[in-house]
């Protein structure tokens, strides 16, 4: 039984790879003829553009497209030599086209669906049409209007007017009053209209002057609103980024201002339900919103409803929100690259501290500093890093000298009781070893040092008082014992005003005081 179901697999299996192969190829074939016309847009296969919507349609099928079409121009009348003629022509040209391949008629319908089954819509016939008006040399152009398109031939002189479809029947998806209303008011806020226009024209006339202005198109239009019309078809069905993929296509060939709107409202549809776990998705966030202008297409709100989707998914490690900083930082507006980046920053720091990485809480609080200067995360962050940092450090000369490095750096630091208390605990170290070392002068400068710390807070050292007083039993007790009874006498009061109990420093001050009685 085992041995008969691994057989049939392999039968299916090269019918699998083919499929997939053909497939392949057929998206490949899209891409080309795109690729052909973003390479020149001048000389370009209409047909191949027209057809490959459908990314099943082959080179092959196009060839069969084209090779009815033209069997059918060779059938066609003869040009007339008058306009009574020739609108007799265009109109039995319209009618032996009209029977030879539009069989029914459908909203959605695309150009490969003619030749399949006779569908058609306003977009498909008149692009046949264009097709063959271009084969026999008739002028012509491709009108307009909202939800519908059509062609007028000989428009400078005959004027003929070929209506692809009944006219209450629309192959070029249309909006509803509702929807253009809609349309025009977010107009008005980005301020490309006035309420005034508004006022004096209505909300049909600026929708139709703002959107299609003369009504003429290129041809390649009619490519483009096949995507446009596919765009809204997944959109209906809430595929939002197959949708944008379509109309991003329908872009390359017509730059239709309600593509440009739609794409817009796609982009916010998808990035409202993404969830920021990608990088993709954060340079998306870029694109789009570069597009806008702060405060009157957005503001620091719409910003932070998508910075706190970054920052809140617990899938998004540190490198994942330095990589967002990194692309956020492209923000040509620099009030929203600042928001940004201050957003983001907060973040990183606030994470880097809770993992105790105290040269990357330095780091990045410095660039949150060069961002707000003001920052109180930032320097409480750097703060935190540098006391953690000292605290490892032994107390020497050396230490003292990367306190002051630090403090030159970043300023605040001065007044704060933590580096003063360890600075001075360092110091009262350093004051021992002068004396025991019999270094007088370095020794007196120490106690110069550590009296100015004390002098200049005015709040409590991290410090015990026993081992301040202990420093000036040291210094006083080395004055004494060579008989310099001023300055051992100077020294050993100073540590009682620390330690006015100290035994030690109560006897050396009495013995100091009889000798120099």
């Amino acid at each position: 039984m085992k041995s008969s179901k691994f057989k049939y697999f392999f039968y299916l299996f090269p019918l699998f790879a083919c499929n997939l192969m053909a497939q392949e190829q057929q998206v490949l074939y899209q891409s080309e003829i795109i690729q052909n016309y973003r390479s020149d847009t001048l000389n370009y296969d209409f047909i191949a553009n027209l057809s490959v919507i459908d990314t099943s349609v082959t080179k092959g099928d196009v060839k069969i497209y084209k090779s009815r079409l033209n069997n059918l121009i060779k059938d066609l009348p003869e040009k007339g030599n008058s306009k009574k003629r020739e609108t007799k022509r265009i109109k039995k040209i319209y009618d032996l086209v009209h029977d030879a391949l539009f069989t029914k008629y459908e909203d959605i319908a695309y150009f490969p669906q003619i030749f399949n089954e006779g569908i058609y819509n306003c977009v498909t016939a008149t692009a046949v049409y264009a097709y063959i008006f271009d084969q026999i040399q008739v002028p012509y152009h491709v009108k307009e209007s909202p939800g519908h398109v059509y062609l007028i031939a000989y428009p400078n002189t005959y004027n003929i007017q070929l209506e692809t479809t009944a006219p209450v029947e629309y192959g070029f998806l249309s909006m509803s009053d509702s929807e253009i209303k809609k349309v025009v008011d977010q107009l008005s806020k980005m301020k490309l209209v006035s309420k005034e226009e508004i006022e004096q024209k209505g909300y049909q006339e600026i929708y139709m002057e703002y959107f299609f202005g003369d009504g003429d198109i290129d041809k390649k239009g009619l490519i483009g609103m096949q995507y446009y019309n596919k765009a809204i078809e997944l959109y209906v069905e809430e595929d939002y980024e197959s949708a944008l993929k379509f109309i991003d296509k329908s872009l390359i060939y017509y730059p239709y201002a309600p593509s440009e709107y739609m794409k817009k409202n796609l982009s916010f549809l998808i990035l409202y339900d993404s969830e920021f776990d990608n990088i993709e998705t954060v340079e998306n966030f870029l694109d789009i919103f570069s597009e806008l202008k702060y405060e009157e297409d957005f503001d620091k709100h719409d910003l932070n409803y998508y910075l706190y989707k970054i920052v809140d998914n617990d899938a998004n490690d540190i490198e994942f929100l330095e990589s967002s900083l990194n692309v956020l930082s492209q923000f040509s507006d620099e009030t929203v690259r600042s928001h940004c980046e201050l957003f983001l920053l907060e973040d990183i720091l606030r994470k880097y501290l809770k993992q105790d990485d105290l040269d990357k809480c330095i780091f990045y609080g410095k660039r949150l500093l060069k961002n707000n200067p003001n920052s109180r995360m930032a320097k409480d962050g750097i703060t935190y890093a540098v006391t953690n940092t000292l605290i490892t450090l032994p107390l020497s000369e050396q230490s003292i000298k990367e306190i002051e490095k630090k403090e030159e750096e970043f300023p605040f630091l001065k007044d704060n009781i933590r580096i003063k208390s360890f600075r001075a605990f360092t110091i009262l170290k350093l004051i021992e070893e002068a004396y025991i070392s019999k270094k007088i002068t370095l020794g007196e400068k120490y106690i110069d040092d550590l009296e100015l710390i004390i002098n200049s807070t005015d709040k409590t050292l991290m410090v015990n008082s026993e081992m301040i007083a202990y420093a000036y039993l040291v210094s006083g007790r080395y004055y004494y014992r060579h008989n310099i009874y001023p300055k051992a006498k100077h020294y050993l009061s100073k540590g009682l005003e620390f330690s006015p109990d100290n035994k030690d420093l109560k006897k050396h001050l009495n013995w100091t005081i009889e000798e120099m009685n």
